[in-house]
């Protein structure tokens, strides 16, 4: 798969999860059979880093120069994410379907550093 192309699903993925998290958080909560949070803030914050990482990764495909670190960037969020969502699930006793997104955030971040180590390619 080309880096432009891992680069794309990125950022739709990071999209459409901040849009989820930003647009209609009261409707995932309901489906996950969960309490409305208390602090929406967190909420908001999420959804915030990721459209923050939707246009980081959309910026790293436009410039191939710019690339390693914005994806540096991402991965630091992305591993951050991880370890926040991991422990929370797991420290909050919320339901075991949000290990998904915690498990999906590190895969992101093993994913871009496969496509960090790789050096730019010159146009032919």
């Amino acid at each position: 798969m080309s880096p432009e192309r891992l680069l794309r699903i990125g950022t739709g993925y990071h999209a459409v999860l901040a849009a989820t998290l930003i647009l209609i958080p009261s409707d995932l909560f309901a489906a996950l059979g969960m309490d409305a949070p208390r602090y929406w803030i967190f909420v908001y914050g999420a959804g915030a880093a990721a459209a923050v990482a939707a246009v980081l990764l959309d910026r790293a495909r436009r410039r191939p120069d710019e690339r390693p670190g914005l994806l540096v960037a991402v991965q630091g969020g992305e591993l951050a994410a991880m370890v926040v969502v991991l422990g929370s699930v797991v420290w909050e006793e919320l339901p075991r379907l949000l290990l998904g997104p915690g498990f999906a955030a590190g895969l992101w971040a093993w994913l871009l550093w496969n496509l960090s180590a790789e050096p730019p390619q010159e146009p032919a």
